[in-house]
């Protein structure tokens, strides 16, 4: 049987696949230029992740495990728990605008701000998160929103989130005498260009 230390590496493996900005954050970098799954067939996913997790955790007896792994589990179970409350009683994506401003500023911020990898490296990351920020956009639930603080508030913030795109573009022409900077300059171009136009979508949809 897999010791509780293999099963939480595992656990986390799949957390992060899931959640990857909340990856980006913890400094797990294998899905920055991703996404969580917004749609109705993500949120099965994600549900049918904690469950199992739960399950699974709650297989191992507290007297099987010493007491730091107690202390992980009951950490582990009681995040678990508030993430399926989150999905299914909280659901602030359904009223609370700034919900997206707060993930979109999230995928962003780090890479341009944590210098963990070459820029090249990071502004690709960017671009392709850039690339698929109008599917995110496009995968909110309706209708939307029911707070109309959230929503002016929201409003007021989106400014904010399309000067990371603008920075992400400056930091590329800054640093194009580094090759793979340059290689990457013209295609993060054009993702801000799409970023852009799915923040007015947006915008236009909360106004």
């Amino acid at each position: 049987m897999p010791s509780f230390a293999e099963r939480v590496h595992a656990f986390f493996g799949e957390y992060f696949a899931l959640q990857p900005v909340e990856a980006t954050a913890a400094g797990a970098h294998e899905h920055d230029h991703e996404w969580p799954d917004l749609s109705p067939a993500g949120s099965d996913r994600w549900l049918a992740f904690i469950d199992r997790w739960t399950v699974e955790l709650e297989t191992f007896s507290e007297d099987s495990l010493d007491a730091g792994d107690r202390l992980d589990r009951a950490l582990l179970l009681g995040e678990l728990a508030a993430a399926r409350f989150a999905e299914l009683e909280l659901r602030a994506e359904r009223w609370d605008a700034l919900s997206y401003v707060y993930l979109i500023g999230a995928g962003i911020f780090p890479l341009l701000s944590r210098d963990f990898a070459p820029l090249g490296s990071r502004l690709e990351s960017i671009a392709r998160r850039l690339e698929g920020l109008p599917n995110l956009v496009g995968a909110r639930p309706g209708p939307l929103p029911v707070s109309r603080l959230h929503t002016e508030t929201a409003l007021r913030q989106l400014d904010g989130i399309g000067a990371l795109f603008d920075e992400a573009v400056e930091a590329a022409a800054n640093g194009r005498s580094d090759p793979g900077v340059a290689a990457i300059e013209g295609r993060l171009a054009a993702a801000a260009e799409s970023g852009r136009t799915a923040l007015a979508e947006l915008r236009a949809y909360l106004a």
